[in-house]
């Protein structure tokens, strides 16, 4: 056995064991050498604990405009998941910087107190320039989290536009946030980000014209074709308003 498959091993044992030090070093082989990926995986499906029961993990993709609140309202999701007894694992995609190439914003300096529960496990992944919203990393790292057993594992996207879709490919469920007072902007997100939506999202619901959002979002998902149109929810990270019902929607089927 070469050195590096037997520190793949030790790694990947020890992430097993739920060590985030271990995981992020996992994550980081993906992330910085993408042809090392298949060896790696043919490590962690041999290294599958004897008569082990798959556990089923449920992808989940937070995505919207700039501005929408997606990181505060993550933050009540995964407190919310906690107190479940559930562990939840992010993959936080932002904009690379462009002196370092790492990602802009940081683990967990856009989160609360749900950042530093050893139940939740989270990263940040610069997107170095691919399109859609997300990194071309995250396929193989969202892979490695569920064989990890990770009951939980959402994908929050860059501020998403229009034709920023690609989330929808990687993921079993996905959220989009529009905040209120988006007026026009509906009929632009209308046809790109509004269709892939299973739970749209009226963030920020306390503010005034949030119940009018709501409103025009419910009108608009009306006109969509050929799939059931998805359910809207008003949802305050502040009050809590609707936390635990989007939660409840998160979880169906684990």
């Amino acid at each position: 056995m070469g050195a590096r498959a037997a520190s793949s091993q030790g790694l990947i044992a020890r992430a097993r064991l739920w060590e985030p030090a271990a995981i992020g070093r996992l994550l980081s082989v993906i992330e910085n050498h993408p042809e090392r990926w298949p060896d790696l995986q043919r490590q962690l499906e041999e290294s599958r604990p004897a008569g082990s029961v798959s556990t089923t993990s449920r992808v989940v993709g937070v995505t919207g405009p700039p501005g929408a609140g997606k990181s505060t309202l993550l933050d009540k999701l995964l407190e919310n998941l906690v107190g479940r007894g559930m562990r939840a694992a992010v993959i936080a995609v932002d904009p690379s910087s462009p002196f370092s190439g790492g990602a802009v914003l940081g683990d967990r300096t856009r989160m609360g107190a749900a950042a530093h529960d050893p139940r939740v496990f989270i990263r940040s992944v610069a997107s170095r320039g691919a399109a859609g919203g997300v990194a071309d990393s995250t396929a193989a790292m969202l892979v490695l989290l569920k064989n990890l057993g990770f009951p939980v594992v959402i994908v929050e996207s860059v501020g998403a536009g229009q034709s920023e879709i690609a989330i929808a490919q990687l993921t079993d469920f996905r959220i989009v946030l529009c905040p209120p007072g988006l007026g026009d902007d509906v009929q632009a997100l209308k046809a790109g980000i509004l269709e892939i939506a299973d739970v749209l999202v009226i963030s920020k619901g306390d503010l005034p014209g949030s119940e009018l959002t709501e409103r025009e979002m419910r009108s608009a998902v009306g006109l969509r074709r050929g799939r059931k149109p998805p359910a809207v929810m008003r949802v305050s990270a502040v009050t809590g308003l609707g936390v635990a019902e989007l939660v409840g929607e998160i979880i169906q089927g684990i």
